[in-house]
């Protein structure tokens, strides 16, 4: 390892078991000798990120000769923030993820699939360059899909086609991305070398797109909705709390703040962003499933954090302020609906009663309330920092968002006081099921959003401003206002409204896509022309041909979902990406 300092030994080999740990020992879970051993060990897998993140950020980047034509791996101090709350979310999942799971005959397949996503989310977090951060990217993004499917069920499977299209989309424009950076910065691959233009329409509507898919921003938003409900519990939290922040990462890292003010992009995403923030509640207040409500919740505060991202276009001296206010604002996020998901597969495994316990309540409104900005919360202090960037935005964006950002707290609040009176305890069981990793992870998650923001260095408010009453009744009056028009709401429309389905189905955009998909198929054209007389039919030849291939193509997909194929093709894909990066030029 070379570098223009000598990092400390432990750090380097911190930085290296980030991403390195998870990876043997979900080599080890396929090894049925040391199957047992790897299981144990899967929960204590985001150890050293986490213990690396404590140890801090470090001013270069170690480059590693033998990894990917010397990639290089690094922690600056937005990696730090993006590292420490991502391998605590981790952590706390696999904890609880072991005795949820505990019953179920496919949990070493979940734990390998869980393992691999968090090597490639550590592993994007930790990359000081294009080429570590897009192989990382896509190992996370394809394995989290594992993660979807989990349970097997026609929903989903369903699910996993949708995200697994949108995945490999965005992968595409993903690369065109990286091409064009790569070019631009004379075939220089570290971030500190990026030398791109915002005025670029074309990169910066990849970049939007393709890290856009995996931050939910409208339209690209679907699969979210359909994955948090079908994915177990510990899916759920890592996928909301985690793996959507990187595509916020992908772009406070792919666009360099030397640049001059873009107001068309600035614009662009402070709009996506607040359109983001109000569909997201809006669609969330017509589903049924709890879960489901909290996806919705996710796109609306990954919205949020977008009109950050925007503002610090509009004005880009403010950028390295803003960077650092999206990042905590992330922090603030991720570990707060990590812990309503958290607080979901609790209800369910540990809550027979009628009546919500009062831990439960506690445990359930901690993170609701951080999440709409009360006073004295987490939410208070990731507001006040992006309350400062958003003051310098020019007119009239600084006043719209200043007129918007209490509709979209009172909004928050009404979309998670419909979401915690969804929560109900599982039907058909009689005991309380065994396992106290659960209780005692997602007490640590709710500790970690109660106190983590005031302790961390740079992110707390001025005493003054804590207790002013200016700042109390600023918080204070959206979450006020939002509960109560959700206990309206609900004494209206009753407790029945809960059995009902709901009134615009999950995934919202993605059933219009699949029903346009469904007309643009070809044999559907030509069948369509066939009834009226004037052409041919092809769709029954179509649908006698697989019926004949039916055994054939369930033979090619059992050989497709071997290891060594798929470690093959993977091999490949590695191979051919070096290729094309070094136009034929091996390191070797």
């Amino acid at each position: 390892m070379t570098g223009n300092h000598v990092l400390p030994e432990l750090q380097i080999l911190l930085l290296s078991l980030g991403p390195g740990f998870p990876l043997v020992i979900a080599l080890g879970l396929m090894v049925p000798s040391c199957r047992r051993l790897a299981f144990l060990m899967a929960s204590w897998a985001p150890l050293p990120a986490l213990l690396a993140s404590l140890y801090g950020p470090s001013a270069i980047a170690v480059e590693v000769p033998w990894f990917f034509m010397g990639s290089l791996i690094g922690l600056d101090r937005t990696g730090q923030i993006f590292l420490f709350f991502t391998s605590l979310l981790w952590l706390v999942a696999g904890i609880f993820g072991r005795d949820y799971l505990a019953a179920d005959e496919k949990k070493y397949r979940f734990f390998g699939y869980f393992l691999f996503t968090m090597s490639g989310n550590f592993g994007l977090i930790l990359s000081q360059g294009v080429l570590g951060f897009y192989l990382f990217f896509s190992l996370m993004s394809f394995a989290a899909y594992g993660l979807i499917i989990h349970h097997g069920t026609r929903e989903a499977m369903r699910a996993g086609r949708i995200y697994l299209v949108l995945t490999v989309i965005g992968e595409v424009l993903l690369f065109i991305a990286m091409l064009i950076v790569t070019r631009d910065s004379g075939g220089e691959m570290a971030f500190s070398a990026i030398k791109t233009s915002r005025a670029d329409t074309l990169l910066m509507l990849l970049l939007f797109l393709g890290f856009g898919i995996k931050a939910g921003a409208l339209p690209l938003h679907g699969w979210l909705p359909l994955a948090h409900p079908v994915a177990p519990v510990p899916a759920s939290a890592v996928l909301s709390g985690a793996m959507i922040k990187a595509g916020l990462l992908g772009w406070l890292r792919f666009m360099p703040p030397d640049q001059a003010a873009t107001p068309f992009w600035g614009v662009f995403f402070l709009v996506a962003g607040f359109a983001a923030a109000f569909y997201g509640v809006v669609i969330g207040l017509t589903q049924v499933d709890a879960k489901t409500v909290l996806a919705y919740s996710s796109i609306s505060q990954m919205g949020l954090m977008t009109v950050i991202v925007g503002s610090g276009l509009l004005v880009p001296e403010q950028w390295p302020q803003a960077t650092t206010a999206v990042s905590l604002y992330a922090m603030h996020h991720g570990l707060a609906k990590g812990s309503l998901f958290l607080g979901v597969g609790v209800a369910k495994k540990k809550w027979t009663g009628a009546k919500k316990p009062w831990w439960l309540w506690v445990g359930l409104w901690l993170p609701a309330l951080a999440l709409a900005g009360l006073p004295l919360t987490s939410g208070a202090i990731a507001k006040y920092g992006m309350k400062e960037i958003i003051a310098q935005v020019p007119e009239p964006w600084h006043g719209l968002t200043s007129l918007l950002l209490p509709l979209c707290a009172l909004a928050t609040m009404l979309l998670l006081c419909h979401g915690i009176s969804l929560i109900r305890p599982a039907t058909g069981r009689t005991t309380i099921e065994q396992g106290q990793g659960m209780l005692v992870s997602w007490a640590v998650n709710l500790a970690a959003v109660a106190a983590v923001l005031w302790l961390w260095s740079g992110s707390s408010m001025p005493a003054g401003q804590t207790f002013a009453p200016a700042s109390l009744w600023n918080g204070l009056w959206p979450a006020g206002l939002g509960a109560l028009v959700a206990i309206a709401l609900g004494r209206l429309g009753g407790r029945g409204v809960y059995q009902q389905k709901a009134l615009i189905p999950a995934g919202d955009v993605m059933v219009v896509a699949q029903w346009l998909g469904e007309l643009m198929k070809p044999w559907a054209c030509f069948q369509f022309f066939g009834k009226s007389g004037k052409g041919f039919s092809l769709a029954a030849g179509t649908d006698e041909w697989l019926r004949r291939r039916e055994a054939q193509l369930k033979k090619g997909e059992k050989i497709l979902q071997r290891w060594a194929v798929v470690g093959t093709i993977f091999l490949a894909m590695i191979i051919s990406l070096v290729y094309l990066f070094t136009a034929g030029n091996f390191p070797w």
